[in-house]
């Protein structure tokens, strides 16, 4: 699980159409010594050299050996290489440059990709956080992309990455001239940009001279400067404030037993006791709250005053994955906080640390994915996914509400309705 923006990907190029196989064993050799490779300090693969073909560099026919030409069939003429190759040696770890999702991997040398971009790993960033590698004013959604693996990725579509995870080991699988990664920061997702205009097959390079286009600079960042230097706002992370704006009665609690039961709470926006209710369909009212037995039922269209009421709730449970700072408490970094009752306006009552919390707005949570990665529309929903800002949790267990109201009719009879009320899904969204 992890959170955070930006991508980087490394030494040694990949030139890729499909369709195109990898190199001979001895045209590896041949080029695995590979001239200009620079020593770069970087997060992404320590002590990585950076191959002189970097973000915007224009791959045409040349004489010594890093021709990309001579690895591919006839004259590729003119192509703007987007990203950096960075060489380092094979089995060196490869780390995530900031927090996101997994949104796409090749871990199956079977996979149509494979010839060219090897085995890979994709991730989706935060997209409008301020202090992460995009500015705030850029409001982009971002990828980083990372190839050439040397096996099977150790991270799956899907998870969430902390920021220096490792995703897998420097190779040369696919495209590559040599061990290497080839690194990209996008703002388009998949494994190509599909345009004609950038290149008529799927490829990882566009034809002709691209690098003062708009189309080259809306779709890619320059991931050197990431590299070399980190934002300084990276290091140390601020803690994320939580808003608690939203003031409640604290009142002292044991633990949060299997099922928290919080007597006169009434859940949701604008929600309030002794107001009046017009049913929306036939309502069975039982003689106490929890009991399977009906009293009478309600009429649809039939009004009644509201009483009072009980929220009943299995405590969900959230994994703190960065620290964030609640007033009443301090900095977190660690641990994990199990979520009570909704209380309205996107705050919730929160178990945190021992102690009680009335209102305390609970925002950028990841939630599990509700579909089969497997399904075409289950992958169409993961590269849909908008990461608003960093990840500060990760839903380990959704809490789950049950909501006695009880009622009084016109005629003076008194009883228990059950409600659904607002669920985590309804409030913060779901994936």
């Amino acid at each position: 699980m992890r959170y955070r923006i930006h991508y980087l990907t490394a030494f040694c190029l990949i030139l890729g159409f499909r369709g195109i196989g990898q190199l001979a064993a001895q045209e590896r050799a041949a080029l695995s010594e590979l001239a200009h490779c620079a020593q770069l300090d970087n997060p992404l693969v320590p002590s990585a050299c950076l191959s002189q073909i970097q973000h915007g560099t224009l791959v045409k026919k040349a004489a010594d050996n890093v021709n990309i030409e001579r690895v591919r069939r006839g004259s590729l003429g003119v192509l703007t290489f987007p990203g950096v190759d960075l060489g380092a040696a094979c089995g060196s770890p490869i780390y995530s440059i900031a927090d996101g999702i997994v949104a796409d991997v090749i871990s199956n040398s079977a996979d149509p990709d494979f010839a060219d971009l090897g085995y890979m790993v994709r991730i989706k960033h935060p997209s409008t956080s301020t202090g992460l590698p995009l500015p705030a004013t850029q409001l982009q959604p971002a990828e980083t992309v990372y190839l050439y693996m040397k096996d099977p990725p150790s991270v799956h579509a899907g998870d969430v990455v902390l920021e220096h995870e490792r995703l897998g080991s420097v190779g040369n699988t696919g495209g590559a001239r040599a061990c290497e990664t080839h690194f990209e920061i996008r703002h388009f997702p998949g494994r190509y940009l599909n345009d004609p205009a950038w290149s008529p097959a799927p490829s990882l390079y566009g034809k002709g001279d691209q690098t003062g286009t708009k189309l080259f600079n809306e779709n890619w960042t320059n991931p050197l400067p990431w590299l070399s230097k980190l934002p300084e706002q990276w290091h140390p992370r601020e803690p994320i404030e939580f808003d608690l704006s939203v003031k409640g009665t604290v009142r002292p609690s044991p633990p949060p037993p299997a099922s928290y039961v919080d007597a006169g709470a009434c859940p949701g926006e604008g929600c309030k006791y002794n107001d009046v209710w017009t049913m929306e369909e036939p309502t069975p009212v039982h003689p106490a709250r929890g009991s399977a037995q009906t009293a009478f039922v309600l009429a649809k269209g039939q009004k009644v005053t509201t009483v009072s009421g009980v929220v009943i709730t299995k405590p969900g449970r959230i994994q703190i994955l960065h620290p964030i700072s609640i007033p009443e408490i301090g900095v977190i970094d660690s641990g994990e906080i199990e979520v009570l009752t909704y209380r309205g306006e996107g705050f919730w009552k929160a178990w945190i640390n021992g102690k009680l919390i009335d209102a305390v707005q609970i925002t950028n949570i990841l939630t599990s994915m509700t579909c089969d990665l497997s399904e075409a529309p289950c992958k169409d929903k993961l590269e849909a996914k908008w990461i608003a800002g960093p990840i500060a949790g990760k839903m380990l267990e959704l809490p789950k509400p049950a909501w006695w109201v009880q009622i009084k009719d016109r005629t003076g009879r008194t009883g228990w309705i059950e409600q659904s009320g607002p669920t985590w899904s309804g409030v913060n969204g779901d994936f």
